[in-house]
């Protein structure tokens, strides 16, 4: 789970990388390296059959819902720190709990609702209100980042029934491939010469931060303990935000070291849970 969260974690780092494309056509890159990734492993593993197209409503859904939340989240790192974006995009299991409250009927517990208000707290220290201006990439990027943690939340809410019905790899592969055909388009535009270029950070985020890290953290929710995997992969938000200070020189002011506390702290308030242990 640690090495997932170090692979994804350095994902934003190698979005700055690029240069020349846009986040369309780095979702597009990012998506057909990785759906040929995870076609090859299901290929050498013999699981080809798990592959096979079913459920098309909850699979489209599915992968429409990652792509966009993908695309936020590359278009807010253009906008504003890899230490910002990544403590936004985080607030995904806020917007998970108040989605399953109203589309699933689960009722709010007192812990979420603790959550979600730190969380608030969180996000408006981070997006700075005070500073508000239409034209701000400051602001423009933390609601791109809210965009990628709302749209990750309706992913994992609306493909709950496709996961219980299906292969992990059949997720993986068909929300890849589905990015792939919604981006499609947007990659027409790219020369060879500018793939080329960008060729290193492009590997990375498809096969490296899209497929392995995938595999690997199928194998890790096996071995590691329910009530655990939350707070391992809050690492990735960790190694993230160092990888934007330390590689990129990126700042870190206090107000979002304080509001990226208090959304991680909400987080783990909402996911606290009885009962999660592996036997």
């Amino acid at each position: 789970m640690l090495t997932f969260s170090l692979f994804t974690g350095l994902g934003g780092y190698f979005v700055k990388q690029t240069s020349g494309i846009n986040p369309q056509q780095i979702l597009f890159f990012r998506a057909i390296l990785a759906s040929l990734f995870i076609f090859i492993v299901a290929l050498v593993t013999k699981r080809l059959k798990e592959l096979k197209f079913r459920l098309p409503f909850q699979t489209i859904l599915m992968g429409a819902a990652q792509g966009l939340s993908i695309y936020f989240f590359y278009a807010a790192l253009e906008k504003t720190t890899v230490a910002s974006t990544m403590m936004l995009v985080y607030t995904a299991p806020i917007f998970s709990a108040i989605f399953a409250s109203i589309f699933l009927k689960e009722k709010i517990a007192q812990n979420t609702v603790l959550g979600i208000l730190m969380s608030l707290i969180g996000v408006l220290l981070i997006s700075n209100p005070s500073e508000f201006k239409i034209d701000s990439n400051h602001m423009v990027g933390s609601i791109y980042a809210l965009l990628g943690g709302f749209f990750y939340a309706a992913m994992a809410i609306s493909s709950k029934s496709l996961t219980e019905k299906t292969k992990p790899i059949y997720t993986a592969f068909w929300q890849y491939f589905i990015i792939m055909v919604m981006t499609a388009f947007f990659a027409k535009g790219v020369t060879m010469a500018q793939f080329s270029a960008n060729f290193i950070p492009l590997a990375y985020l498809g096969c490296v931060a899209g497929g392995l890290a995938f595999i690997i953290y199928m194998q890790g929710i096996k071995l590691v303990r329910g009530q655990y995997i939350q707070i391992i992969t809050m690492m990735e938000v960790l190694v993230g935000t160092l990888s934007g200070v330390i590689l990129l020189k990126e700042p870190l002011p206090s107000r979002v070291m304080i509001g990226g506390l208090l959304i991680l702290g909400g987080v783990l308030v909402v996911s606290a849970k009885k009962n999660l242990l592996k036997r």
